[in-house]
């Protein structure tokens, strides 16, 4: 019977590097020497919310899998370094599948209440073979994960005046349309894709987590924003800020379609930048699907440079 256990880096090192050891000479990866075991906990313990789930049969740990909550109501997951990538780390004579499930669902369980999404991520400079990724995907797909490519942009900032908003239009806190138009807005901005593409889940969980957004203790206000026409909400943008890393992260902008090509998504990049200037942010970044083609070739135009981009699996809860 496998049974899930709890380790917090920060509170016993200790016992993690005798899990990683025990895993790596199971067949879980490559085996490391000790030093480098002890300095790859060590990096860990550095994030005090991060946990480690561990799998044990028999009070054999048979596998792993770590979990860090990030602010901004999202958390991801991590194998082991030397491990297979994407998927829990599980020692070879054991059931991949059954393990990696069991550690998945400890995985939600484990999370903050306010996280909102979990995000699996494989970084594009990581080989992985086209068999490999289609398994991937399927095994997610099977759990209520979605998959997607994503591409990271970063731009540099600098102090600057706000940008005077298009002529017609109007900005206001994202606290100030009600429940109703923001939902009503986000469901025409992503359209007949919302269910695949935005927050996956009944209606009733992607409700929920839409009410959430102007709500959120997270959210840099300055920045998260809604574009009025009137009365009539046109589009809006979200973004978290990151004091550790000075970076002022873009996580949401959209457009109503009767809204697009008429430089607004522009004017809100512009805002954003000028607003993590003004905060005392170095950086301001933003991930792009790279399916979506308008979005990728408006952030290169715009001056946004390319840092990196990942294999992402995406479940949404709460």
């Amino acid at each position: 019977m496998i049974e899930i256990q709890t380790v917090a880096p920060s509170q016993d090192a200790p016992a993690l590097e005798r899990v990683a050891a025990h895993l790596l000479a199971s067949g879980a990866g490559s085996e490391q020497p000790g030093d480098q075991i002890a300095e790859y906990v060590s990096n860990w313990a550095e994030y005090e919310q991060a946990r480690v789930l561990v799998a044990e049969e028999s009070s054999n740990p048979v596998g792993w899998l770590g979990v860090v909550p990030w602010p901004g109501e999202y958390a991801t997951l991590h194998w082991l370094r030397w491990g297979l990538p994407g998927w829990p780390t599980v020692i070879e004579a054991a059931d991949e599948v059954e393990i990696g499930r069991k550690l998945l669902a400890a995985a939600e369980e484990t999370i903050p209440s306010e996280v909102r999404a979990i995000l699996c991520c494989i970084d594009r400079s990581i080989e992985v073979s086209a068999e490999r990724l289609s398994l991937l995907q399927d095994r997610y797909a099977q759990i209520g994960y979605q998959y997607a490519e994503a591409v990271h942009f970063i731009h540099e900032t600098k102090r600057a005046a706000l940008p005077s908003a298009p002529e017609g239009l109007r900005v206001v806190p994202l606290r100030e349309p009600s429940s109703e138009e923001l939902i009503a807005c986000i469901r025409d901005v992503f359209s007949g894709d919302v269910a695949e593409f935005f927050c996956g889940g009944s209606v009733e969980e992607q409700e929920a987590f839409l009410r959430g957004l102007p709500k959120s203790s997270t959210m840099d206000e300055a920045a998260s924003v809604a574009l009025l026409e009137g009365s009539e909400l046109v589009g809006f943008a979200t973004a978290i800020g990151n004091r550790d890393n000075e970076n002022l992260v873009l996580n949401w902008l959209g457009l109503r379609p009767a809204w697009r090509r008429r430089g607004y998504a522009r004017f809100l990049l512009q805002h954003t930048l000028a607003v993590a200037g003004d905060d005392g942010y170095r950086t301001a970044s933003l991930s792009s699907q790279t399916q979506n083609a308008a979005s990728m070739a408006l952030y290169e135009n715009e001056g946004w440079d390319i840092e990196g981009g990942e294999h992402q699996f995406t479940k949404y809860v709460g």
